[in-house]
């Protein structure tokens, strides 16, 4: 789509301006923002997570317990495992303590070779805290209990308290620890841990409540509230202040002045500087919404986040990493909630925005007054409208039933439909140039129109092409077509009458979208993310870097160093391109429902966001706003088809002569296939597994880490999902 001021036709037309209120000034940083950098998926739920140096000790109820090596928290790795029922843990010096069907004692002292030391049969327990050789365990109806691990081989129940109601959660710190019963935080004396007493209690407005403490105050949440409590007199506990969520809670943390909590909606924080008035700051959401977070930890301006799914895969399952910052999320220019059902796409003219609204048609936004956006007008479509360009005093709307539809937008408070053309399938994406229009018809694939007679567009030529034809971009005598499973499309239309397919591009994901920028293309590639491709030769294309982000990356917009990507349930995600081969995610923002479309101005970000429309700032460009030519080159990795079954193609790009070991790893970190001291010379070259383990057997069904290794010292590393 065109998405941004490039075709300037239309502001004589519209008499229309840039919006005023901007400066270069307004940007922002997104990085400084709480924000998603990395992940790694489980086949399996994760329930609880801790974290010590270079670390991340994950639960899972069916996956048992995880070891990641999180010293590069963008891609972090899965190095060990132990398989067993395990619920919540708590690590303590060498030691992980895990609750689960049984408790057992994990020496972690080479994190590599977890080694597990022991097996208790306890009550069920509910939740589990340490203090110095002693393990604290919340056991629901059973009340509380208390286990001595200054033997970890031999761990043993010292004393149990009965409690009047289900102990739910527990928190310990110096000789106390603080439970959640019932409605009350009850605080236990356990300077002798072998006669454990109540000391003092507070109310909370809910039951189920989870707790964490610092030196001085309890945090609690109990369904929706977060209430801080002031323990410094532990005989005497009282409720100092509490605010409302945005959903329940399953786990919280402290560090510093900000509280953060784990809940079916995402990673939530909150400023706890001023204890009797808490803030809401932020809520960032997790992969593959909706899935629960259930457990959070914080380790060095970082926060590691256990994400349960609802179901079975495909639901998200796994250990996601979010850089905290400053803690908040970017401050939203203006926006509105149009109410409306499945706003799907976006393009900006000058001060006025133009909406797809899948039931309506199509929306006139006036943005003059970023802060204050106003519907103007309102243009019906039949059909369900998909995609909008803009091209001189015409916008164009391809809808999903009734083909093509050309609109007169010279007067914005006045639009409408001066003419129609239908098509043969379900047109998904639109773009204009000149005297036609380029039409993405799904499976009847890629369509020019002739709308030089805006009353009477008439299609002029056609191509099948392979996949489902949705949106695209158009460079010089070239269409860019996204065509979701067959990736990138690359049709000569020179002459229209007879468009031809020169070239084509597979990529792992799902092409959704494509932007362009100087000889690369940026492919919104679905669950992929960002794909970069060199189109120097439009008929040789290939990929050169990528970036995954945190949810489906659906459409992107190009301004300056920088993609910015509608990422639907994890919303604008902001990535640095400066570098095309080495494409990383600076940050984002969590938009309220699902980001579909993204258009860019000078000024501002615009974002189509199911049930209405955000404006955001711009991410701050460097001195030079054009993006710089690669100057240093690194290894890349792509893996096709993902999902794949047999025949997986690893395609490298190799920044020098060298020898590459390639490993493919189950979850569990088993390693299931490998390839070893080949040799490739500087650039492209290709690999291919077969699906199967080294004794020739087809692997199951599930995800695979893939790493590769150069005696350069480069590394990467992806995923595939292999489907039987």
């Amino acid at each position: 789509m065109w998405k941004s001021l490039a075709v300037v036709g239309v502001l004589t037309a519209m008499g229309a301006s840039l919006p005023s209120g901007s400066t270069a000034n307004d940007c922002i940083d997104y990085g400084e923002f709480l924000h998603a950098i990395g992940s790694q998926q489980m086949l399996e739920g994760a329930e609880d997570v801790a974290v010590s140096g270079s670390f991340a000790y994950v639960t899972s109820w069916r996956s048992g317990f995880l070891v990641f090596d999180v010293s590069d928290p963008a891609v972090p790795q899965l190095v060990a495992s132990r398989d067993f029922m395990a619920d919540h843990l708590v690590l303590s010096g060498s030691h992980a303590y895990v609750s689960g069907i049984q408790f057992r004692v994990i020496d972690i002292a080479d994190p590599l070779n977890p080694q597990i030391v022991s097996i208790l049969d306890t009550s069920p327990i509910a939740d589990i805290a340490a203090a110095g050789t002693y393990v604290y365990a919340a056991n629901g109806l059973w009340g509380l209990s208390v286990i001595d691990v200054s033997d970890p081989e031999n761990p043993e129940v010292v004393a149990t308290l009965s409690t009047p109601e289900s102990a739910c959660d527990i928190a310990a710190s110096g000789a106390y620890a603080y439970a959640t019963i019932g409605q009350n935080l009850q605080v236990i004396d356990v300077t002798n841990p072998l006669d454990p007493q109540f000391a003092g209690s507070a109310p909370l407005p809910a039951d189920y409540a989870q707790v964490t403490v610092d030196s001085s105050r309890a945090y609690v949440i109990a369904d929706s509230t977060l209430t801080v409590i002031d323990i410094a007199d532990p005989q005497t506990p009282f409720v100092m202040g509490a605010t409302d969520l945005p959903d329940r809670g399953w786990d919280v943390t402290v560090s510093g002045t900000h509280a953060y909590f784990a809940s079916y909606d995402g990673l939530h924080s909150v400023d706890v500087t001023d204890p009797w008035d808490p803030e809401h700051l932020c809520r960032a959401d997790v992969d593959g919404w909706p899935g629960n977070a259930r457990g959070v930890a914080v380790s060095e301006g970082r926060a590691y986040v256990a994400v349960s799914g609802d179901d079975q895969p495909p639901d998200w399952n796994g250990l996601q990493v979010f850089e905290l910052g400053n803690s908040r999320c970017p401050e939203v220019v203006g926006s509105l909630d149009l109410e409306y059902d499945n706003i799907l796409d976006i393009a900006i003219s000058g001060s006025y925005a133009l909406l797809v609204d899948q039931g309506s048609g199509l929306l006139v936004i006036d943005i003059a007054s970023p802060d204050d956006p106003q519907v103007i007008d309102g243009v019906y479509v039949p059909g369900f409208a998909q995609a909008v360009t803009i091209c001189g005093a015409y916008a164009y709307a391809a809808t999903y039933q009734t083909g093509l539809h050309v609109i007169d937008i010279a007067d914005p408070e006045n639009a409408y439909v001066t003419g129609s053309v239908p098509l043969p399938a379900f047109a998904y994406g639109v773009a204009a140039s000149g005297d036609y229009a380029y039409v993405g018809d799904g499976s009847a694939g890629f369509y020019v129109v002739n709308v030089s007679d805006p009353q009477n567009p008439v299609i002029a030529g056609s191509v099948q092409t392979p996949g489902s034809a949705g949106d695209m971009a158009i460079s010089g005598d070239h269409a860019f077509v996204a065509n979701g499973s067959a990736g990138l499309q690359i049709i000569d239309i020179k002459n229209p009458q007879s468009p031809q397919i020169v070239g084509h591009l597979e990529t792992p994901g799902s092409a959704h979208d494509v932007a362009l920028s100087g000889k690369y293309a940026y492919i919104a590639d679905g669950s992929s993310g960002l794909r970069i491709a060199d189109i120097t030769d439009p008929t040789n294309p290939y990929l050169v870097g990528s970036t995954d982000t945190p949810y489906a990356a659906r459409d992107v917009a190009l301004l300056g160093t920088h993609a910015y990507v509608a990422d639907g349930y994890s919303g604008l995600q902001v990535i640095d391109i400066a570098n095309p081969k080495s494409p990383w995610l600076v940050g984002g923002v969590t938009t309220p429902v699902e980001a579909c479309g993204v258009a860019v101005s000078e000024t501002y970000v615009f974002v189509a966001d199911y049930y209405g429309l955000w404006i955001l700032p711009l991410q701050c460009e460097p001195e030079s706003a054009s993006p710089p030519e690669p100057t240093a080159a690194s290894l890349s990795v792509c893996i096709f088809p993902n999902p794949g079954s047999d025949r997986i193609g690893i395609r490298l790009e190799l920044p020098a002569h060298s020898r590459v070991d390639a490993h493919i790893h189950d979850v569990t970190g088993r390693q299931v296939w490998a390839l070893l001291d080949a040799v490739f010379p500087a650039g492209v070259g290709d690999l291919m597994w077969d699906g199967r383990d080294h004794a020739g057997h087809p692997v199951a069904a599930g995800v695979y880490l893939m790493r590769i290794t150069t005696t350069a010292g480069d590394r990467a590393s992806g995923r595939v999902l292999i489907v039987r």
